[in-house]
């Protein structure tokens, strides 16, 4: 299920009232520690591999977890505690269940038996850096004494994809590794219809929906303000300035020609459809045919 919040990306700097609530991976994992740095810009950015050159400051390992006994496993991503609290996974999102006469999506059931599954008596809690969404369900990263990172797991397996908030985006880069190691073998979700390549025509009907589509790259324009990159002439890919430092902007000036398959929600603006583009794990260069 999507992670609530404003559509509109938020840049961290935004939320340096809750930079004190950064965390790394917890104890006991073997696990990258978290950065941060100003751009030139002056924005603050936080990640686990920070750009090279630049300078980082490496925040403090953190054990601040507490216990979260789970009474019931609402979906792929969603618990409610014994407590009554609604907790949510950070960084990821789960196929939807049938709610209110709507049909559920391929995958729901299995993904949310296989969070239950996952849990156990050990259970811990970790806030995020944005504590809670518009729903007031509670941002979490869970883990327990077997699994360092319960939403981890998940996209590993292939039973959520990645859903990048840039207040809460410092495990990213480990996220989408996950995803991709799923999406190369081919598991869970990754073997679904819908989930498989598209052309980049098909972004117009595809509207509020996750989608992978392929295509050649028409138009690529790059600046401070953002980028703007086009498939086929049918679908733009935007990448906000926040986003826009993590990606490699030679290679992005460069790209125009290639064919490239790119995963993300499609959205409308004045009707024409659009993508978000927040990570470079969102992006594939494909071969010339």
């Amino acid at each position: 299920m999507e992670q609530g919040g404003s559509t509109v990306i938020r840049r961290i700097a935004r939320r340096s009232r809750w930079a004190g609530l950064l965390l790394g991976l917890g104890a006991g994992t073997a696990a990258a520690a978290i950065h941060t740095w100003v751009d030139a810009q002056g924005r603050r950015h936080f990640a686990d591999r920070p750009p090279a050159g630049i300078d980082v400051r490496t925040l403090p390992p953190t054990s601040s977890t507490r216990p979260a006994p789970v009474a019931k496993v609402i979906d792929g991503d969603t618990v409610r505690l014994q407590t009554g609290e609604t907790l949510r996974l950070i960084g990821i999102d789960t196929p939807e269940l049938p709610f209110r006469g709507r049909p559920g999506e391929p995958g729901a059931e299995a993904a949310r038996d296989r969070l239950a599954a996952l849990l156990d008596d050990s259970t811990r809690m970790r806030p995020g850096e944005t504590p809670e969404d518009r729903y007031q369900r509670r941002l979490v990263y869970l883990q327990t004494d077997t699994v360092a990172d319960i939403a981890e797991a998940l996209l590993q397996e292939g039973h959520a994809r990645v859903s990048l908030h840039e207040d809460n985006a410092q495990r990213a880069d480990r996220y989408f590794a996950a995803e991709a190691d799923a999406r190369r073998h081919n598991r869970g979700l990754w073997s679904q219809p819908d989930w498989q390549p598209r052309p980049a025509t098909d972004g117009a009907g595809w509207r509020n929906r996750f989608g992978t589509f392929q295509g050649r790259i028409t138009d690529v324009r790059v600046t401070e303000a953002g980028g703007r990159i086009t498939l086929d002439d049918q679908l733009d890919l935007w990448i906000t300035p926040a986003a826009l430092d993590r990606f490699d902007r030679a290679r992005l000036q460069s790209a125009l020609g290639q064919r490239a398959a790119v995963r993300g929600v499609v959205r409308q603006r004045d009707g024409r459809p659009y993508l978000p583009l927040q990570h470079p794990g969102q992006w594939d260069t494909l071969p010339a045919p």
